[in-house]
């Protein structure tokens, strides 16, 4: 039989294990794996709401690790191309982000990086792929994505990086999206 002391210390032994392995999402955060010319992981910030890009609004999630637009930074985006129009639960299909006329409706991809290490920058836009949002509420949406991506401009260690696939898990919230390509 437990002692009473014992029995304190299973509960509490239980109650942390349970607690450092939920499987709850966690909010604001993404686990990203890029596969194909290059392999490489990451993880960090997940937020959506409405970009302006050129004046334009969009519909975004944005995906980021480091400071966007900074010297060593990782970020996808995955959004509606001139439409603020949330995108709702569902599967949907990601658009080739590389055609000359988007439909506000599209739901496309980008996936932009930057090393200080050695001056690489890069892009690629996405070919085709899906994007799953499980649930969603006027301040948080969780989902997943996958979708294959070709270069758009790369420089540096990323030069012969041509195509990549990239794949995803999110739990975001509502925020603000920085300008992209202003």
């Amino acid at each position: 039989m437990f002692s009473k002391l014992r029995a304190t210390m299973f509960c509490c032994a239980f109650v942390l294990l349970a607690a450092c392995c939920s499987t709850d999402p966690v909010d604001n955060a993404f686990t990203v794996t890029i596969t194909g010319d290059t392999t490489l992981s990451f993880e960090g910030e997940a937020l959506f709401g409405v970009s302006s890009t050129s004046g334009r609004e969009h519909w975004m999630l944005f995906f980021n690790r480091g400071l966007f637009g900074g010297l060593d930074f990782d970020a996808v985006a995955i959004g509606r191309n001139l439409s603020d129009t949330p995108i709702g639960v569902g599967v949907h299909t990601i658009e080739d982000a590389t055609r000359d006329e988007p439909d506000g409706e599209d739901v496309e991809g980008i996936y932009t990086l930057a090393r200080s290490s050695d001056g690489s920058i890069a892009s690629y836009g996405s070919v085709a792929g899906t994007l799953t949002i499980s649930s969603a509420t006027a301040d948080r949406i969780q989902g997943d994505f996958n979708f294959s991506a070709e270069f758009v401009l790369a420089v540096g260690s990323f030069g012969n990086v041509r195509n990549v696939t990239i794949s995803g898990s999110f739990t975001a919230i509502s925020g603000t999206i920085p300008a992209i390509n202003q």
